[in-house]
């Protein structure tokens, strides 16, 4: 039995987000948890006054919170019917990554799935403030992002983007062999370089790779353009790639998809989903 943490606001891409991840697992078994958090600003304001957020308030809140979860849990059961799909719903009073946290600790999860909006204006990522937060914060799981755009297509194609430079955690590359595994994708590791040689390192990291990946027999792209984003993009549409899998570690390829620079070759809207996996 899976386990699949699913944050929504009640927004329409957020429950478009939730019906492709239900459609993407069908006939799994998997417990989804609808998870929606709120007033978390309020109570940090009135606790640094050293003030107690209003009760009443709170409760009203979380009994909206919770009508809603419900209301959208009814409305899956009556769309998909899958026996094999349970729900478990939960409303916190906190911030979005803390409230995903708490809850990985308390059981682990198979993975974060929700959806994102591209950025506007003058925001400096193009995957929405709250995915990369939860990108970037919460690490005890793989966290798949749907872009707005995105439509289901069932996988038949899926790529894992690495500089050879760090492994994913084993829990998290569970994901994305599972994607492999199940829908018996193709699967290509693109690797991004600047340099003509690989080091030792990254020889020994390409081959644990390559046998974490033996069963799906890896093909390998090297990317060697300077202007990543524009190369991955050129690479997904030109292969019609479905899942693009990272390894998220700071100040490398992840951030550097995040800034604003990148964002303007890759687009402002990602048209496929991203798995995010953590490195060990």
């Amino acid at each position: 039995m899976k386990r699949i943490i699913i944050p929504t606001d009640f927004s329409a891409h957020a429950t478009q987000a939730v019906e492709y991840c239900h459609r993407l697992f069908e006939g799994e078994e998997v417990t989804w948890v609808l998870l929606h958090t709120f007033g978390a600003d309020v109570y940090a304001s009135a606790a640094s006054m050293g003030l107690k957020a209003d009760t009443s308030a709170m409760d009203t809140l979380l009994q909206a919170s919770d009508s809603r979860l419900l209301q959208l849990k009814e409305d899956l059961q009556s769309t998909f019917g899958q026996e094999n799909f349970t729900y478990e719903i939960v409303s916190r009073y906190d911030f979005l990554p803390e409230a995903i946290n708490f809850l990985l600790s308390e059981q682990p999860a198979f993975m974060v799935a929700m959806g994102t909006q591209g950025a506007t204006g003058a925001k400096e990522i193009f995957l929405g403030s709250n995915a990369v937060r939860i990108m970037e914060k919460v690490t005890d799981t793989a966290v798949f992002a749907i872009p707005e755009q995105a439509s289901f297509v069932t996988p038949r194609k899926i790529a894992l983007a690495t500089t050879y430079s760090h492994l994913p955690v084993d829990s998290q590359m569970e994901v994305f062999k599972h994607f492999a595994r199940v829908f018996r994708t193709e699967v290509t590791m693109i690797h991004i370089s600047d340099e003509v040689r690989l080091n030792e390192k990254q020889v020994q990291y390409r081959n644990w790779l390559q046998k974490a990946l033996s069963d799906h027999d890896p093909a390998i792209y090297t990317l060697n353009n300077k202007h990543i984003g524009k190369a991955i993009e050129e690479y997904i549409e030109n292969t019609s790639t479905d899942i693009l899998g990272i390894i998220s570690r700071k100040h490398g390829f992840f951030e550097s998809l995040l800034k604003k620079s990148t964002l303007k070759d890759l687009g402002y809207h990602s048209k496929i989903p991203l798995l995010v996996m953590h490195h060990q």
